[in-house]
């Protein structure tokens, strides 16, 4: 299948997925506002932690192993469903049993809000699980399908219960959970016709599958923490209503990774496929249309920041323009790291974005404990920024050592490529 073709299909699902998105975000924001905005945000991100905590890799595995199609399909898709329902249960007595430590992370947040999306937890495990294998087995049509479902789901339910029935928190959470289940559903109805499951317990390949995924687990993890573990410190140190500010600086910054990501996205299962020759030849140019591309959208977001959040979500947030000025540089420094780790992983060494992910959530629990006390938001804003330098920085050089690939075929276009640049868009 043609990368470019695959590439533009899931660029364009991520448009959309970013305009659903964006609709949302001002549906959420006008109708709850700061206070109800932030507190949505932290409680959706617990039943997300959780499951980025438990995966433990399976996801990364069921991208590799499926397109290296050394193992049974069907099988793997079996143990998604066991594993999925096992470590949801597990993950919701753990949460329970020590909630109360945690308790001063998540203050201003109604209890019911955070049950509520605890109950799509494995739900949300098998969407993950399940999209993992369509991107491996290659079908990114029914890939970006899942995608779509699951944006505009969320968006039709909020119009539904937020504009037409109740306005509150919990009922934003319920259209949260909707948005998990639909798709979850779609999911195995796919796999199930598509691809076949065998919902039997398969221990060696589940050791496979382990053996391998751990290896990018903890990177995907602290990755996930690096994103988000301010918000949790936001509201630790802060409060809700600087959540709410923070979370639409964010959400209006991290637009830009929907060019890299959905590059990443279709760079995995290639790479995997691809010998190291013409990864060497391929990524390069990959990279550097990337950031092109990020760099334009990032210049019209900066200039147009203060019109954006004005226009979408009313002057009553105007307080997270100084965080998104500060964090559009920061992401779109981090699109080299995206689409290099992506290289990386697909060579079968995942274990060293998971070294490099470590270094930047030090960076980033550091930088917020001392910035977030004293300058706030725009503190959280700071430590973002320098952790995404850092890793992006660490990527490119082990990148370079690992490939053979000289740093100025990442940065120049060469003669060759200028010439071959049209096949991107053109079938092979």
């Amino acid at each position: 299948m043609r990368f470019s073709h695959d590439t533009l299909y899931t660029f364009l699902t991520r448009v959309a997925l970013a305009a659903a998105a964006l609709l949302t975000g001002i549906i959420i924001a006008r109708v709850l506002e700061p206070a109800g905005r932030g507190a949505y945000s932290i409680a959706i991100l617990v039943p997300v932690m959780l499951y980025l905590v438990g995966n433990l890799g399976m996801g990364i595995a069921n991208v590799y192993f499926s397109s290296k199609k050394t193992q049974d399909v069907a099988a793997i898709a079996g143990n998604s469903i066991i594993f999925s329902l096992l470590a949801s249960v597990i993950l919701f007595l753990i949460f329970i049993i020590f909630n109360g430590y945690f308790e001063p992370f998540f203050k201003g947040v109604s209890p019911f809000a955070v049950i509520i999306g605890l109950s799509a937890l494995p739900f949300y495990f098998i969407y993950n699980f399940f999209q993992s294998l369509l991107l491996g087995t290659n079908r990114i049509k029914e890939f970006n399908m899942l995608r779509l479902a699951e944006g505009f789901s969320l968006l039709f339910l909020l119009l539904i219960v937020l504009l037409l029935v109740k306005a509150s928190v919990p009922a934003a959470i319920f259209c949260w959970w909707g948005s998990i289940v639909l798709p979850a559903v779609i999911s195995i109805i796919l796999v199930k016709k598509q691809i076949g499951i065998k919902l039997a317990f398969n221990s060696g390949l589940f050791k496979e599958s382990l053996g391998f995924g751990i290896k990018g687990y903890a990177a995907n993890l602290t990755q996930f923490f690096n994103y988000r573990l301010d918000t949790f410190l936001v509201n630790l140190f802060l409060d809700i209503v600087n959540v709410g500010f923070y979370s639409i600086a964010v959400s209006l910054a991290e637009i830009l990774w929907f060019i890299p990501g959905s590059v990443a996205t279709v760079l995995l299962p290639k790479s995997s496929a691809s010998n190291e020759k013409e990864n060497n030849r391929f990524t390069p140019l990959v990279l550097k249309t990337t950031f092109l591309i990020t760099l334009v959208f990032a210049a019209v977001l900066y200039i147009g920041g203060s019109y954006f959040i004005g226009l979408f979500y009313t002057q009553k947030f105007m307080p997270a323009l100084p965080a998104l000025l500060i964090l559009i540089p920061g992401t779109l420094i981090f699109s080299v790291q995206t689409v290099l780790a992506s290289d990386l992983v697909g060579r079968g060494r995942p274990g060293i974005n998971t070294i490099i992910a470590v270094i930047g959530l030090v960076v980033t629990i550091v930088l917020d404990v001392l910035l977030i006390p004293k300058y706030g938001i725009i503190g959280a804003a700071w430590a973002s920024v320098f952790s995404y330098g850092t890793t992006s920085l660490i990527t490119l050089f082990v990148f370079l050592r690992v490939s053979g690939v000289h740093l100025v075929s990442l940065l120049i276009f060469s003669k060759e490529e200028l010439r071959q640049f049209r096949t991107l868009t053109v079938k092979k």
